[in-house]
């Protein structure tokens, strides 16, 4: 294991060999001492240079070969302590990874009935979009897709929705999990959308039916719900019908949920590909389960919007609740977009990220919009700590042809919601070659992120300011 010392002025290398091994004890095997990640020597145009760059300390994930991570959206979190979820590369194991700032554990997931695959477009079914709740260290539940044999050629593996519950043993971190039950939702054409926990206890996930053409003549997307009471009792909704008359045919979404800090009120978001606009579904909590209120396929749209409006392709989506605020930040790729064309479907698309407020009664109040600019369909991790809205992207300028676009590294950058201003970015090091898809994970608290880098490995850096 090395140890880096970083000097200001020099760098000094001290090596000390410890042999660790992979659940060593209760503790786990220590992970690399972390070292500081420097700022780079880049601005921006447009932010501040009263912000602090962001201070992060970096730590890799000790893990044999190759791997991939699992997760979409953040973290799981609980008492201090923050998991993820990866796959060895080579040999397919399920693992959780349980980090407390100081120690970890690698908890091998056995009997995971979840497909994974080394694909990073957006089709197919795909272990790594799984996610995850984490209630207790004592327990956790996974939502992704169910093994199928059967597979599409334009649409990937066909198989219901799988939700899976593992018990997990071990202290003071786990060290050991036991599949405890699986459960499945919806049909061979349903795909994951969002998984969230909920203030009751409850939890709550949804779905989406996607087909290669689209059989309904209003285009509609149907969504399916699946709760879970405080007591333990399930229950589900679909169809939830979502017109789609206003767009194509398209039914591939990306799907946020989040719980509406100022009254409890549950929102999911919903983006197709190639639709001009952001879908909202309102539900509410009752006494027998849950219900919905209303839905609303134009709730932000480019007519109505402007350059507020959400790109009309497959951007990235985050919402995450604000009760300093009492509002949902929601975050997408917007109609801010810049583009080169080569002829027919060949071009370069870049667009920024608008950050918007949404109040209990359905109010849209857009907020800014970010001075970096991804390509349209990265993703890319949100958090709030304070006033402190926290970014991790993979920029991507205009360039034409788009292997002419200079290197980019990862970059955290940070939006002061008090100040209205931003931060100078943070350069954190190469991406994986292949993780346009892979979300950056947040936790919150405390405030830390996950990436796949380009040694192909996860690294974990733990954000420093306040």
């Amino acid at each position: 294991m090395k140890y880096w010392l970083l000097g200001l002025g020099t760098f000094v290398l001290i090596f000390i060999l410890v042999l660790v091994g992979r659940n060593q004890d209760d503790a786990g095997p220590a992970p690399d001492t972390p070292h500081q990640v420097f700022p780079a020597p880049v601005a921006v145009a447009g932010v501040s240079e009263n912000n602090p760059r962001p201070r992060v300390t970096e730590v890799t994930v000790d893990s044999p070969g190759a791997v991939r991570l699992v997760n979409r959206v953040r973290l799981a979190e609980v008492a201090g302590i923050t998991m993820l979820q990866y796959y060895e590369k080579d040999t397919g194991d399920q693992w959780l990874y349980f980090f407390d700032g100081t120690f970890a554990t690698h908890v091998f997931l056995p009997e995971f009935d979840g497909i994974q695959s080394d694909r990073f477009d957006f089709r197919g079914t795909r272990f790594d979009q799984a996610e995850h709740v984490l209630p207790a260290l004592d327990g956790i539940w996974i939502f992704s897709e169910a093994p199928a044999d059967n597979i599409e050629p334009l649409l990937g593996y066909m198989s219901p929705v799988l939700i899976s519950h593992y018990a997990l043993t071990g202290g003071p971190l786990p060290t050991e999990a036991v599949l405890r039950s699986s459960r499945t939702f919806g049909d061979e054409h349903s795909r994951t959308g969002a998984f969230t926990a909920l203030q009751s206890g409850g939890m709550i996930a949804s779905w989406y039916q996607s087909y290669v053409v689209n059989p309904y003549d209003d285009r509609r997307l149907e969504i399916g719900i699946a709760y879970r009471n405080p007591r333990g009792k399930w229950s589900t909704m679909f169809p939830i019908a979502v017109d789609g008359s206003a767009g194509g045919g398209i039914m591939q979404s990306r799907q946020a949920l989040v719980q509406h800090p100022a009254d409890g009120s549950i929102w999911l978001f919903n983006k197709r590909d190639s639709f001009h606009s952001l879908e909202a579904v309102h539900l509410s909590e009752t006494d027998s389960g849950f219900e919905v209120d209303w839905i609303d396929p134009q709730f932000i749209n480019s007519s109505d919007h402007g350059d507020n409006g959400v790109e009309g392709e497959f951007p990235g989506i985050m919402a995450i609740a604000d009760p300093v605020r009492d509002v949902i930040v929601l975050a997408y790729g917007d109609n801010r977009f810049e583009m080169t064309n080569c002829g027919g479907n060949c071009f370069n698309k870049v667009t920024h990220v608008t950050v918007a407020t949404i109040a209990a009664d359905g109010t849209r109040s857009f907020v800014t919009h970010t001075p970096f600019t991804i390509e349209r369909t990265t993703r890319f991790g949100m958090a709030l700590k304070g006033d402190s809205l926290w970014f991790v992207y993979k920029p991507r300028a205009l360039a034409w042809p788009p292997s002419a676009a200079p290197p980019s590294p990862l970059e955290v950058i940070i939006y002061n919601l008090k100040t209205d201003s931003w931060s100078q970015p943070l350069a954190l090091g190469e991406p994986f070659k292949a993780s346009r898809e892979i979300a950056p994970v947040f936790s919150t608290p405390p405030l830390d992120f996950a990436y796949l880098m380009a040694d192909e490995k996860i690294h974990y850096f733990m954000i420093e300011n306040e």
